[in-house]
C-alpha cells in the first residue's frame, strides 16, 4: 500500500524520529527526509559546525527554510525534525497545518539512555553540558507543550514502523 501524506515526526533528540521514519517510509514506499541530514547536505558541514561557526540563531533559519522547501516540493514523504525544530519560527504551525504531524513521546529516562549510546560530542545542544539528566529534563519542560500540539501521539519505546504507518489509514 503506498500512503500519500506528509509527515512530520517530532520530538526530543534520542526519541527515534528518524530510525522509525526511515523504516516507515520504506515500508510504506513514501520518500524519507532527515532535516538536520538535509541541513548537512545543503550547507556541506555538520549541524555542530554550523552552531560554533555561525551561531543557533543562522541554524534555526536555516532549518526553518529547509522545513518549508521540502515540504512544498515534495507531495508525500516522513520528515524526521530536529528536536528543536518544532519549537522555533512558528513552525509547529507550518507543521500542522502542511501534514499530520506525530509527537514522539519517550521517557526522559529512556533519552538518556539512548543519548548516552551515541556521540554526544556531536550534538551541539547535548555536547558539553555537565549533568545531561538535568538539561534533557529542562529541555523537555520547555518543549513539551509544543510537541503536543502534534497531531497524533505514540510511545516511542514500543512503537514500529507498521505501528506508525497503520496512523496514516
Amino acid at each position: 500500500m503506498r500512503y500519500l501524506a506528509k509527515v512530520f515526526l517530532v520530538g526530543m533528540p534520542g526519541s527515534g524520529k528518524s530510525t522509525l521514519g526511515r523504516e516507515a517510509a520504506r515500508l510504506g514506499r513514501m520518500l524519507f527526509f532527515d532535516l538536520d541530514e538535509e541541513i548537512e547536505r545543503s550547507e556541506g558541514r555538520s549541524i555542530k559546525e554550523i552552531f560554533e561557526q555561525d551561531g543557533e540563531p543562522y541554524f534555526r533559519q536555516l532549518e526553518k527554510d529547509k522545513l518549508e522547501e521540502l515540504t512544498r516540493s515534495n507531495d508525500d514523504f516522513i520528515l524526521s525534525t530536529g528536536g528543536g525544530a518544532p519549537c522555533f519560527h512558528n513552525n509547529m504551525d507550518f507543521i500542522n497545518r502542511n501534514g499530520r504531524s506525530i509527537f514522539v513521546n519517550v521517557p526522559l529516562q529512556e533519552l538518556r539512555s539512548r543519548l548516552l549510546q551515541t556521540n554526544l560530542a556531536a550534538r551541539p545542544k547535548i555536547g558539553n553540558v555537565k549533568n545531561l539528566g538535568d538539561h534533557l529534563e529542562k529541555t523537555w519542560s520547555e518543549r513539551l507543550p509544543i510537541y503536543q500540539m502534534a497531531h497524533e501521539e505514540v510511545n516511542g519505546v514500543g512503537v514500529g514502523a507498521a505501528d506508525l504507518l497503520r496512523l496514516l489509514r
